[in-house]
């Protein structure tokens, strides 16, 4: 199964890509496009769906990878990485680099500043979310690349939802902090017997940090459902018996002329 880079919203020259559960080699809970190594599959179905992935790309391209921490470090993909190490962002402005980031419910933001030749993946659970992980990627590229945030256009991929994120009070709260009272409601509570239950809309609450960085409201885009109720296409850790599941994939890059 072949998977298709689609081309940056409004930009030419530049592809980038949300896998889904489907088009792998895995089996069981990790059925099929598997592509974290961390989870408890076999490393070979790992190896075969990530050359999938690979097959999807332009001749030569490059995957350099992180490894996740739920954190708000950014790190850069220089030419010839490969480990870029403990961080859950990634930029380069390297072409044909395609940097990316692994989600099971848990945000994927791809960004794009097309001027400057400056694409990144960003990694964006509760945890990184509240710690402003998307802001200081745009913080780092504007630093780093001589790129405006202005110019800075994000897509958001499949993330669990508002309908069923369900997070204790100490977090809704974080959240709800970090968000804001601009445009957009972070968390809802709704009343579930006698007991309130927090709501967070994670994709909400990074839409608002990146209208804070400076990225226009015109030029960030949200895709795709929520993963637990799409749980049959897309991995979704709430959704699994246990939390065992796969991972899948965001990916962004400059093509090759």
């Amino acid at each position: 199964v072949m998977l298709a880079l689609a081309p940056w919203p409004g930009t030419a020259g530049y592809g980038y890509a949300f896998t889904g559960r489907a088009g792998g080699r895995s089996r069981g809970a990790f059925a099929s496009l598997n592509l974290s190594e961390n989870v408890g599959d076999d490393p070979r179905r790992v190896r075969a769906n990530w050359d999938v992935v690979r097959a999807s790309l332009p001749d030569g391209a490059r995957l350099p990878r992180l490894r996740q921490e739920h954190g708000a470090a950014v790190r850069r993909a220089a030419a010839g990485s490969t480990d870029l190490g403990a961080a859950d962002a990634a930029f380069t402005t390297e072409p044909n680099v395609a940097v990316s980031v692994l989600t099971a419910d848990c945000v994927p933001i791809l960004l794009c500043a097309s001027r400057a030749g400056v694409v990144a993946a960003v990694h964006a659970g509760w945890r990184g979310t509240a710690a402003d992980v998307v802001g200081a990627t745009v913080r780092e590229i504007a630093r780093t690349c001589s790129v405006v945030a202005e110019d800075v256009a994000a897509v958001l991929g499949p993330a669990i939802g508002p309908c069923c994120y369900t997070v204790g009070r100490d977090v809704a709260e974080r959240l709800q902090a970090v968000a804001g009272d601009g445009e957009g409601v972070a968390v809802a509570e709704r009343n579930s017997g006698a007991q309130w239950d927090w709501y967070a809309d994670l994709r909400a609450v990074n839409v608002a940090l990146l209208r804070r960085a400076g990225v226009p409201a015109g030029s960030i885009h949200v895709e795709g459902p929520c993963t637990r109720c799409a749980a049959d296409d897309y991995f979704s850790h709430r959704a699994a018996a246990g939390g065992a599941t796969g991972r899948q994939a965001a990916l962004v890059l400059k093509l090759p002329t």
